[in-house]
């Protein structure tokens, strides 16, 4: 977008996109403690005989090697660099710098702050209550865990006091299909915070404190609670 754009659409102010990173973070966690369980429980941590355990072993190691090193180089560089991905309001809509996503306000009809969900912008499901039964059974060995201490360590470099909370707060369209934004108040600056709700008070008008509150899955059905 260039500067006579934002001029022209009244742009406000824009925060850092904090889910970008988190995503990708507890994402890559989650492949890394997999991998370390495989190599470790089957291989007694010898690297190189589960490389030569048949073409099984070999295609874990360097599939699996790979993508560890190069996610983990990938949010290195992320990490150091000045200019992050971004949200920016503007009166009529938000927009993500990530996968130039514009969001209307005029059609966000839904508003949800998560406990858990690290939703990053993308379509987050939603998912039924009985496979949401069915995930919480087979879940904590598989995923659960591992995800809960990927959030664990990402909020030890970020000095954040809720360690395993994103609070998420997840704005949705009436063209639910398509996309999102959401914002992990827990990471965000109190700054931010204050920015946003101003925002939200403004031109959406609701309250950070008033937003419907779930535990970690958006409902089954659409509330139109904006």
């Amino acid at each position: 977008m260039n500067k006579e754009e934002i001029v022209s659409n009244d742009f406000l102010f824009e925060i850092e996109d904090y889910n970008y990173l988190l995503n990708k973070f507890c994402g890559w966690f989650v492949v890394l403690i997999a991998f370390l369980f495989i190599l470790f429980y089957f291989k007694s941590g010898e690297l190189l005989a589960l490389k030569n355990d048949g073409h099984r072993g070999y295609l874990l190691v360097t599939s699996g090697g790979t993508y560890i090193v190069f996610e983990a180089i990938k949010m290195l560089i992320y990490v150091l660099k000045d200019k992050k991905e971004t949200i920016k309001f503007y009166k009529n809509y938000i927009y993500r710098t990530n996968n130039n996503l514009k969001v209307s306000l005029e059609n966000i009809e839904e508003a949800y702050i998560a406990k858990y969900n690290i939703a990053s912008n993308k379509i987050p499901w939603r998912i039924s209550n009985f496979s949401t039964i069915l995930a919480l059974i087979l879940g904590p060995i598989i995923l659960v865990i591992p995800f809960f201490i990927s959030r664990f360590v990402y909020s030890i470099f970020k000095g954040k006091k809720y360690t395993l909370e994103t609070n998420n707060l997840i704005l949705l369209q009436n063209n639910y299909n398509k996309y999102c934004i959401s914002i992990a108040l827990n990471i965000a600056t109190k700054d931010d915070i204050e920015k946003l709700n101003l925002y939200l008070n403004k031109y959406l008008h609701t309250d950070i404190n008033k937003i419907e509150k779930i535990f970690y899955k958006i409902p089954e059905w659409k509330r139109k609670n904006l």
